[in-house]
């Protein structure tokens, strides 16, 4: 038997199954098929060629910061393996 807490849906899988965060997941596979590169991007960079794209941009929150923890609570998770990431210090010039 299943307790009430069991029952339940845990706070992110609540979060989770906002529209807003299936509208960026969706956005987010529509991109990955559509967009040159993609798989490339790093999650900010992929949120600027998304909200660039007339479709795709009323899917995604303004903040790549928020559209990556959609996608995270959606259960997509990026690491990048691009060469830039894995080279230099962790902090770019252009962040300070």
């Amino acid at each position: 038997m299943q307790t009430d807490s069991a029952k339940e849906l845990s706070a992110k899988e609540k979060r989770s199954q906002q529209p807003s965060r299936k509208k960026a997941a969706q956005a987010y596979e529509i991109a990955m098929q559509t967009i040159t590169d993609a798989e490339h991007l790093t999650i900010k960079e992929l949120h600027q060629r998304i909200s660039e794209d007339v479709q795709l941009c009323d899917m995604i929150p303004p903040s790549p910061d928020a559209f990556g923890t959609y996608l995270r609570e959606a259960g997509i998770k990026r690491y990048s393996t691009h060469a830039k990431s894995a080279t230099g210090s962790v902090v770019n010039a252009r962040d300070l």
